[in-house]
């Protein structure tokens, strides 16, 4: 099941304050880049019954991203393998696993990057 970002029908309860405050501020600040490029997105939550989530889907009508927000400085290949696992469910073609890293890696529609690093892969085409 997708929900609309910040418009869930049912309540998310988040357990730690902190993520609530950077997972929704880089949230709005991925948005405001697309938007910034002219990008048309519909965003969305994603949980599935049996715990399987994505903090940021974008649906842009012909393709959908996967976007995962984590406060950690040094995300594990565990955490991009279940960013895969979990972006496969909802058919996405790009997949950002977002932390406080100083170094990202990967490519165009895959990688685990800083915010910035994000940012920089949303203005390609």
């Amino acid at each position: 099941m997708i929900h609309a970002a910040h418009r869930s029908p049912r309540p998310v309860i988040l357990n730690r304050r902190s993520w609530l405050v950077n997972g929704l501020t880089r949230s709005e600040q991925i948005l405001g880049e697309l938007a910034a490029h002219g990008r048309r997105v519909e965003p969305y939550f994603f949980r599935t019954s049996d715990g399987h989530e994505i903090d940021l889907a974008l649906d842009f009508g012909n393709e959908r991203w996967a976007i995962e927000v984590k406060l950690s400085a040094s995300p594990t290949p565990s955490e991009m393998d279940t960013l895969d696992c979990n972006a496969d469910l909802i058919g996405a073609t790009r997949r950002y696993l977002v932390s406080h890293t100083p170094r990202s890696a990967g490519t165009v529609a895959r990688a685990s990057c800083s915010l910035t690093g994000a940012m920089e892969r949303i203005a390609e085409p």
